[in-house]
């Protein structure tokens, strides 16, 4: 579980980067994280064609993983769509599939998909931090 908790804070910390910088992924998926080199466990983002201004009018197609819930009520990716695809891209890892969730990655996870997380957030929630 700690690769896990490596791979959600190395997610969340390049979200809080981007949007530090009014700046959305806009494809957060598994192929666009590669591991350094030499830092075992660690993480970064790849692949930003379609990272963009926060809050911009999106005229284009959905990406690969995004579904109703993905853009905002106007109809808008933003920094909450960014890490609504986090919590969906944790659910598609093999380990969610063996069943074996913590309460706190579940509280995490759920706290993602439901928007209640910035990526500033959810670097100090529970399953990040360790501490209550």
């Amino acid at each position: 579980m700690q690769e896990v908790q490596g791979y959600c804070q190395d997610c969340c910390a390049g979200a809080e980067a981007l949007h530090a910088a009014s700046v959305v992924m806009r494809d957060f998926r598994s192929p666009n994280l590669l591991t350094c080199n030499g830092a075992e466990g660690k993480y970064v983002i790849v692949d930003l064609e379609f990272a963009g201004p926060n809050k911009h009018p999106w005229t284009l197609d959905c990406l690969q993983g995004w579904d109703e819930h993905t853009l905002n009520q106007e109809g808008q990716y933003d920094t909450f769509s960014d890490m609504y695809q986090i919590g969906k891209m944790i659910e598609g890892l093999p380990f969610w599939r063996s069943g074996v969730r913590p309460p706190a990655l579940m509280s995490f996870v759920n706290g993602l998909k439901s928007k209640r997380l910035s990526a500033s957030k959810a670097l100090q929630h529970i399953w990040i931090t360790g501490h209550c």
